[in-house]
């Protein structure tokens, strides 16, 4: 009896199971049969799942990273679990899985209650279940489970991983790490031929910096010991300014020519000053008379006798108005009397309507038109009407005159103001103008600012001699200014050369050390380079003798591969399978191949195949593996449905081929063609001492999960069991 195995698997909510449904898998042999999508492959999923947290054929199907297909879809509220029951050895311990798509739990429990969680009891799983040092998703996916989403990935993986797969497989991981080590070293090894390279690079720059910097100093210095001609140039043109200006001192040293040089910016700055004060200025400066708060003050009292001359005319006209009415009102009352005297004109004596006294009515009537024709009060309203507003008019007048004084004196003011200030503004600038070291004006020498100023506003030809002056000034300073700079930038230049000619020693000190640095520097670069070439050919050689080593190993199991696809017998004339070792780009490859050893012909299976006959090949191949992986391998192998589109005879040496293989590990597999699995079950029965072969058949599919029948089949007639 096998020492290790499945004893049972419960699967809980898990994709086609919606329920809780466990499996019996104490035997050697566990075969799977019924229709396709009765829930076969959600069995070995469940495995899958629960050894390694993750289904890589359905995550790669996910559209959306929400998308679930661990839990299943009559169940999404509550998470998937899978638990299993295993026998390592002696040992019998549970292992449990529980979660979703995005996320799970892994525990280990062992009969006495011990408990291992997550990382920890994935450690202890792969130590209880593989001696080997590969992880557990990388022997699965070569030779503990075969689905058929990944039956042809192996032939599909790239020939240098392919190499690197099979070369662990074969327990050859030292090789690999060698391999990696040796890289790491080549690695090293360039990186330090990069390093030396820079630096001998920048040694060399430094070391041509410095002759260069040495060979500009002695070029430089023995130019300098020349009196530059630009020194010339500067004299000739202060010869030819003798009319304008004259030089103090002769100019020799680079002190000289930059206080030149910044006597004529000032110069140039205040002759300009200068002619723009004086050019503001009027040819006569008279003497301002007035006092503003005189004229503020007569404005004050013109301005109060205008408002006094308001009140009258406002006064004066409200009287008249006054008199208007009264008139109105008197002759709106003979307008009503005359009427009633007219009456009595025949007589013409009548009683007076007011009084009752007799009155003329004649003589009456005529006093009353007259009196409504005219009223010497209003007369008298309206002269007073008329006096008033020719003394506001007056007032009005004077009002004006008075601010017009004022305004006239503001401005007389606020020009005298502007032009004391041009006045200081020029004497500033000829004081500066005055004030040069380097050399006089001619024609303004001996006279003192406030002197030269007065000539602006003397009478006759001194202004205008005065502004020639300055203009004549100005044009030949702007014309002087760009040879003293000139000069003074080669005298500078001259003065460095002749003080870096001092440092020349110790210039070509510091070269010898930095060429001593170079010869440093390029010894290292050639004692790296001698490194790497040794660690190339170390590369080289270790890639060989590693392709070297695995050749020899897979050639090992190379006949048990072949008595494999013998037995399978997928081709008529492609009759061996190989894998062909070589080197590519320094790395080891590995591809698969058949050939017609009759024609000598050799192809790729995935290219002249079908997909029947490939999958025998990497059926083959998995077999093969597992075989030599040995305790480095699992104990158990997973099948699922691994006879797809294979004949009868396919199927006879297949179950020949389980029938081996189940005395070394226990072997699980699934199929939905009833006669390979009728044949399967008659080819895998052993004896009660050898132990049964339990047979799940699935009969259908229901929202709950698969309706399955579970038989034990021995010599013996075995029971059934409705689940």
């Amino acid at each position: 009896m096998l020492s290790s195995r499945f004893i049972s698997v419960t699967l809980e909510n898990f994709r086609g199971v919606r329920g809780r449904q466990t499996f019996d898998l104490d035997a050697p042999v566990v075969l799977f049969w019924g229709p396709n999508g009765t829930g076969k492959t959600t069995v070995f999923d469940g495995l899958l799942w629960l050894l390694q947290g993750s289904l890589p054929r359905l995550k790669a199907h996910a559209l959306r990273r929400n998308d679930e297909y661990i839990v299943s879809a009559y169940g999404a509220s509550r998470p998937a679990r899978v638990q299993a029951r295993v026998r390592a050895g002696s040992l019998v311990f549970d292992v449990e899985r529980t979660g979703t798509s995005a996320y799970s739990t892994l525990s280990l429990r062992d009969p006495v209650g011990n408990e291992l969680t997550n990382a920890d009891a994935d450690r202890e799983l792969r130590a209880r279940l593989s001696h080997g040092t590969l992880p557990l998703e990388e022997i699965l996916a070569t030779s503990g489970l075969l689905q058929q989403d990944d039956l042809r990935q192996m032939l599909r993986d790239k020939p240098d991983a392919r190499f690197r797969q099979l070369l662990r497989l074969l327990g050859l991981e030292s090789l690999e790490q060698f391999e990696r080590f040796v890289e790491s070293d080549l690695k090293s090894a360039r990186a330090t031929v990069s390093s030396a390279k820079l630096r001998l690079d920048q040694c060399r720059s430094r070391a041509t910096e410095t002759r260069d910097r040495i060979e500009t100093v002695e070029t430089l210095s023995a130019i300098s010991l020349q009196e530059p001609s630009e020194i010339q140039s500067l004299r000739i043109s202060l010869d030819s300014e003798s009319g304008t200006l004259r030089p103090r001192s002769d100019v020799k040293s680079l002190r000289d020519i930059e206080d030149l040089v910044a006597d004529v910016e000032i110069a140039r700055s205040a002759s300009s000053g200068a002619l723009e004060a004086i050019r503001g200025m009027p040819a006569a400066r008279t003497e301002l008379e007035g006092n503003v708060d005189v004229l503020s003050a007569e404005c004050d009292a013109a301005e109060e006798r205008y408002r006094e001359s308001q009140r009258l005319l406002d006064a004066a006209k409200e009287a008249r108005d006054r008199a208007s009415a009264k008139h109105d009102e008197v002759v709106a009352l003979i307008a009503q009397a005359i009427p009633l005297l007219e009456a009595h004109s025949e007589s013409g004596i009548a009683d007076c309507p007011v009084c009752e006294t007799r009155i003329d009515v004649k003589s009456t009537i005529e006093r009353l038109v007259r009196r409504g024709e005219s009223s010497t009060e209003l007369a008298d309203a309206d002269t007073a009407v008329e006096e008033a507003r020719e003394a506001w008019i007056v007032a009005r007048r004077e009002l004006n005159a008075a601010r017009l004084a004022r305004e006239d004196f503001l401005e007389r003011l606020q020009a005298d103001q502007l032009l004391a200030g041009r006045i200081d503004d020029l004497g500033r600038s000829l004081a500066a103008l005055l004030g040069v070291k380097s050399f006089e004006v001619v024609g303004l020498a001996g006279e003192a600012p406030n002197e030269l100023v007065a000539r602006v506003f003397l009478p006759g030809e001194s202004r205008q001699e005065l502004v020639s002056i300055l203009a004549n000034l100005e044009r030949r300073l702007a014309e002087l200014s760009p040879v003293a700079s000139s000069a003074r930038h080669r005298i500078a230049v001259r003065e460095d050369s002749l003080h870096r000619r001092g440092q020349v020693p110790q210039l070509r000190a510091a070269l010898e050390v930095i060429e001593s640095e170079v010869e440093a520097a390029a010894s290292a670069h050639d004692a790296a380079r001698r490194e790497l070439t040794a660690t190339e050919g170390l590369r080289v050689a270790a890639a060989a003798a590693v392709a070297s080593i695995f050749e020899g190993r897979f050639e090992a199991i190379d006949p048990l591969m072949n008595d494999i696809y013998s037995r399978l017998d997928p081709h008529p004339t492609f009759t061996k399978l190989d894998f062909a070792i070589e080197r590519y780009r320094g790395r080891g490859t590995a591809m698969a191949s058949v050939t017609d050893e009759d024609n000598d012909v050799q192809a790729n299976p995935l290219l002249v195949f079908s997909a029947a006959q490939a999958n025998v090949v990497v059926l083959s191949a998995f077999l093969a593996l597992g075989w030599a992986a040995g305790r480095n391998g699992l104990p158990f192998v997973l099948m699922d449905d691994p006879l797809q589109s294979l004949d009868d005879v396919n199927v006879l040496g297949f179950s020949d081929l389980v029938g081996q293989l189940r005395a070394q590990k226990q072997v699980m597999l699934s199929t939905h063609e009833e006669r390979f699995a009728r044949l399967l079950e008659r080819k895998l029965t052993m004896s009660p001492t050898e132990g049964a072969t339990i047979v799940h058949r699935f009969l259908g599919w229901s929202r709950e999960g698969p309706q399955v029948e579970t038989r034990r089949v021995g010599f013996s007639e075995p029971a059934v069991v409705a689940s």
